[in-house]
């Protein structure tokens, strides 16, 4: 009985020894993969200039009031006399008609929305009509695609 477990471990261990384990192939990817997920510090000067740059982006390609083909972001058009429900826009729209009343600058900017969106609004003439394009971000999205 000895004999037998002795052979039966030395045969197990001889098996596990002799696996082939990973290929070149396998053991790139698993090297790339590893490279892929470091971890990077992104200011928040970094998160703003990216969310701008992509809001300016696609401003250029909207064409329709309440645009939502676009993975990971939302785009509303309000024109100035529309009467909008969510507080945080209806302050950031209130500005900009303040702005607009004294001829102040109305340059575009982006917001923290909430603690997972970001908000590029940007003012513009739409369909013959003055108003405030609001493009909202997902965070983390634009936070993958900073390196």
């Amino acid at each position: 009985m000895k004999h037998h477990l002795s052979f039966f471990l030395l045969s197990f261990l001889l098996v596990g020894c002799n696996h082939p384990g990973l290929n070149e192939t396998q053991r790139q990817q698993l090297k790339e993969g590893k490279v892929n997920r470091t971890i990077h510090r992104v200011t928040d000067a970094q998160i703003l200039e990216v969310t701008s740059t992509k809001g300016e982006t696609v401003f250029k390609t909207l064409t329709s009031p309440n645009d939502t083909s676009m993975t990971g972001l939302r785009a509303i058009w309000v024109y100035d006399s529309a009467k909008i429900h969510n507080t945080k826009m209806a302050q950031i729209q209130d500005a900009y008609l303040y702005s607009k009343e004294n001829k102040l600058a109305l340059p575009p900017h982006v917001e923290q929305f909430n603690t997972d969106s970001l908000l590029f609004v940007k003012p513009a003439h739409f369909q013959n009509k003055e108003g405030l394009w609001f493009i909202l971000f997902d965070k983390r999205e634009i936070v993958k695609s900073i390196e």
